[in-house]
Formats: structure tokens, C-alpha cells, sequence
């Protein structure tokens, strides 16, 4: 990703729309698989910044990332269980944890090797552990800002199934989500191949949205998460999957 993103992100993490949403989504998603999950050690696999990881408060929560630069804001929010790693390397010994979540990471250039890192993450989970992998979707909502944060691919729901399955996981769950606002994102993109201007990385990056506008589209995607514990969703912006290792 490029450098100034990791400002940007680590500056917007904890207020966002998108961020917000993911992280209650998540949250959610835990308490549905897991029950009383707290004591669970929890890899974030591809942390970033760390705003996801410091939500999980005082839980066992470790978190890698192979940029120092994220890892060095992850610092800044007092975070200690870090190693810096490759999430297709992970530095931990086989079967160290019970849940590893991975949101937005195997898209990356840098992680090479999708099913290598899907391998890695079985190998370091306990019999029975709990997976949650969210990826962005369909290759022609490719941006400026994939460039912006080295996007290699972007994923369909078949795909993410089969290299789950691959991996040798048992899906609980996989479904596309920000899906709500997919009308408004596809026509964004369109709007982006019709005027060259929005091209610029000023504008093609995460930027901080007036007030209102933030909350009402946390808003729509608030709303969301509550319709995806009931339904799934054809189509959206990205494909989320739950996912265990099997006894």
C-alpha cells in the first residue's frame, strides 16, 4: 500500500462509515460462531493500522501485518502483540489459535500467493477454529484506489468458495456484502472511467466525509449487517465467508 494511506487509514479507522460497519459486523459474526469467545487467542491476519484490533479490547488478539510502516501505527494505538510477517509466512507455531480473522488482505500484491496464505492460516489454527475471511469484489469495480493500496485481484463468491474449500476448510457462511450500496459504488466507478479527474490520488483515496453524510451511510450499512444475519445477499461490493478448520 502506499505510504500515505497508512495515515490516512490509522487517522479515519475509528470513525469511518465503512470501518465502523465492518467492525460491528464482525463483532457480530464472533458472538454468532463463537458464543463466549473471549477467552479464544485471535490472530487479525493482515492488520493494518489496528483499529480492528484494538475493537477486540483486552481479548488475546494478536495481530501481523508485513508493512512496518502499518505496524508502527498499530504501536501508536498501544498495541503490543505484533510480529511483522507475511500472512502467506506467519510466525507463529501450528495450532496456536482458535479464531483468525483476515478483512481486506488477500487482494494484496504483497501477499503473492492467495492459497499459500489460506494454507498458512489452516496450519496455525486449532482443530474446530473459526475463520473469517472478507475480500472486495468483482474485477470491473477496480479503482484508483486498488492502485492506491496495491489491489492485485478482486474476488467473486465462487472463487473465495472454492480456494476456502481448497484450503481445506468446512464453509459455515459466505455471502457478498456491502451490498446496499452497490448502485451508488457502481456508478462512482463509472463516473471515474468517464472523467479523468477522478483519477487523481487526492480524490481517489480515503478521505474524511462531512459529518452527515459519514452517519448516513454507516447508517445503510448498520442496517445491512442486520439483514445479512437473516439473508444472503447476489451481489455487493465484497465477499465475506465464515469458515472453520475441521475435528
Amino acid at each position: 500500500m502506499e505510504i500515505p494511506e497508512y495515515a490516512k487509514m490509522y487517522e479515519l479507522e475509528d470513525s469511518y462509515w465503512w470501518y465502523e460497519a465492518q467492525k460491528r459486523f464482525l463483532s457480530r459474526t464472533l458472538e454468532g460462531y463463537c458464543g463466549n469467545w473471549y477467552g479464544t487467542k485471535l490472530l487479525d491476519a493482515g492488520c493494518g493500522t489496528g483499529g480492528l484490533l484494538a475493537s477486540l479490547g483486552r481479548r488475546e488478539a494478536y495481530g501481523v501485518d508485513i508493512s512496518s510502516e502499518a505496524l508502527r501505527f498499530c504501536k501508536k494505538r498501544n498495541l503490543t502483540r505484533l510480529a511483522r510477517a507475511s500472512v502467506s509466512g506467519l510466525p507463529f507455531k501450528s495450532s496456536s489459535f482458535g479464531v483468525v480473522v483476515s478483512m481486506g488482505v488477500l487482494y494484496h500484491r504483497d501477499v503473492g500467493d492467495d492459497m499459500a496464505a489460506l494454507s498458512e492460516i489452516f496450519r496455525v489454527m486449532t482443530d474446530g477454529g473459526l475463520f473469517i475471511v472478507n475480500v472486495p469484489a468483482f474485477s470491473f469495480l477496480t479503482a484508483k484506489h486498488d492502485e492506491l493500496v496495491h489491489a492485485k485481484h478482486r474476488y467473486t463468491l465462487g472463487e473465495v468458495k472454492m480456494k476456502v474449500l481448497n484450503a481445506g476448510f468446512a464453509i459455515e457462511r459466505i455471502t457478498y456484502r456491502d451490498s446496499l450500496l452497490f448502485p451508488v459504488l457502481l456508478a462512482g466507478r463509472l463516473l471515474e472511467r468517464v472523467f479523468p479527474f477522478c483519477h487523481k490520488k487526492n480524490i481517489a483515496g480515503l478521505n474524511r466525509l462531512p459529518g452527515f453524510i459519514n452517519d448516513m451511510l454507516k447508517g445503510v450499512l448498520f442496517l445491512e449487517n442486520e439483514l445479512l444475519l437473516r439473508v444472503t445477499f447476489p451481489f455487493g461490493s465484497s465477499v465475506f465467508c465464515v469458515a472453520k478448520k475441521p475435528v
